[in-house]
């Protein structure tokens, strides 16, 4: 078989079906050319919103660690792990700084001073 035979061949495999369904389509979006319009829109608006939002909580993840490792450096040594009671004071006062903000964008701190 010539090679410009076999071309034909593979397109005309994909090239026929993706026609027709074109072709079945357009009734479909003139009838509801508004409506998929109107669900572009809110799309780009919900694709904007995640982002921001992604952004917020990297912002925000990267405040907690600062403040994380300035309350972490006061611990008697770095040889002796902090007791739980320094830890449950941190995470209280990370909860009551940032708490309403770490409410808002989803980020949860463990009892191990860990951002999830």
């Amino acid at each position: 078989m010539k090679n410009y035979i076999k071309h034909f061949y593979f397109i005309h495999l994909w090239f026929i079906p993706a026609f027709f369904a074109w072709i079945k389509s357009i009734p479909f979006q003139l009838k509801n050319f508004n409506k998929i319009q109107e669900a572009k829109k809110y799309e780009k608006l919900l694709a904007k919103g995640v982002l921001d939002k992604h952004f917020e909580q990297k912002k925000l993840v990267y405040e907690l660690q600062k403040v994380l490792r300035k309350k972490l450096k006061k611990g008697k040594s770095d040889y002796i792990p902090m007791d739980i009671k320094t830890k449950i004071e941190i995470k209280t006062m990370i909860e009551f700084d940032f708490g309403f903000r770490m409410k808002a964008l989803g980020i949860k701190i463990t009892d191990d001073l860990r951002l999830i």
